[in-house]
């Protein structure tokens, strides 16, 4: 019996170029709501980071101060007719209480009142940098580049006349009534104003400078005292250059942008959207704002001023 057979051919259906189209939208739209999320997380993290950073700051202010009796020296002076002569940054004299003993005493920074070993500046010190900050935009390309941090002591905001009147056509006046200015030796009884209430070190982008750097004094032909580890408050947070004027030897300024910032009054700020982070006399870390009060935002930045504040409310 002769059977008949017919072979089944079983056809595979692949994706039709509409339902391919459909597929890359919705991966698409998968990646375009779950990167903005994913960014967040990197910022959170990174400003988490930044906080911890300066937490371990303010320890070690602390433990200066509790080892010495006053917080550090905003930066020692080098008096001299020259301007070559750097003094130390109060970030050398945390050193010792961030577990980085060695790298002092290889600075000796006692010695006279100038660095021993400026090689350790070329030392990048991830405590003093805010992982926000990708610290190659801010250094020079040349060999035996220098290493930053965007963390300057708060000199304070000149309340009452409390500064030293200098010149005004390069580093400008510094401020005395803060917590880290040159020569300062703060006791905590100097606080009056409270440690919760007085800022100490925080954040900054604008022209930023090596850690080890602190202060040259020159006194001819005009007296100069150029801070390179603080800075007075004279700005608001993340003042804008365009609104308030560029930093007068800022090369990078637009052609025909006012320049009228002297450097000891450069502006605190950050990439952290909003504002910015700072470390407090008591150790603790608070984030200020863009929009903060001026008035209260020069208030804490002085150590005495008898201010009564609600910045926290």
């Amino acid at each position: 019996m002769l059977c008949n057979m017919s072979t089944r051919w079983t056809r595979r259906r692949g994706f039709t170029l509409m339902e391919l189209l459909v597929v890359v939208g919705i991966v698409g739209l998968l990646i375009a709501l779950l990167l903005p999320a994913v960014q967040a997380a990197r910022a959170s993290a990174r400003s988490l980071q930044c906080t911890n950073n300066l937490k371990q700051i303010g320890l070690g202010l602390h433990n200066y101060l509790n080892s010495l009796g006053s917080f550090p020296s905003g930066s020692t002076v080098v008096r001299t007719n020259r301007v070559i002569e750097q003094g130390i940054s109060w970030h050398v004299f945390v050193l010792p209480y961030l577990e980085l003993g060695p790298m002092y005493d290889d600075i000796d920074p006692y010695r006279d009142a100038n660095g021993g070993s400026w090689k350790a500046q070329q030392l990048n010190i991830p405590v003093f940098i805010c992982p926000s900050v990708k610290t190659i935009d801010f250094i020079s390309g040349r060999a035996g580049y220098l290493q930053l941090s965007n963390y300057a002591g708060v000199m304070g905001a000149g309340h009452g006349g409390s500064f030293a009147d200098l010149e005004d056509s390069h580093c400008g006046d510094y401020d005395t009534d803060g917590l880290l200015y040159p020569r300062s030796g703060v006791k905590m009884r100097d606080v009056r104003d409270g440690t919760s209430n007085t800022l100490a070190v925080g954040e900054r982008l604008y022209i930023i400078h090596p850690w080890m750097l602190g202060a040259w004094w020159v006194r001819d032909p005009d007296e100069k005292m150029c801070v390179n580890s603080a800075k007075n408050v004279r700005l608001p947070i993340n003042a804008d250059p365009k609104a308030f004027g560029y930093y007068k030897f800022d090369r990078s300024a637009p052609d025909g942008a006012p320049k009228n910032l002297v450097l000891n009054d450069l502006m605190f700020g950050s990439f952290h959207p909003g504002g910015a982070h700072f470390v407090f006399a008591d150790g603790s870390v608070h984030f200020l704002t863009d929009s903060i009060d001026f008035t209260i935002y020069g208030d804490l930045a002085t150590r005495n001023g008898g201010e009564v504040n609600h910045w926290r409310e």
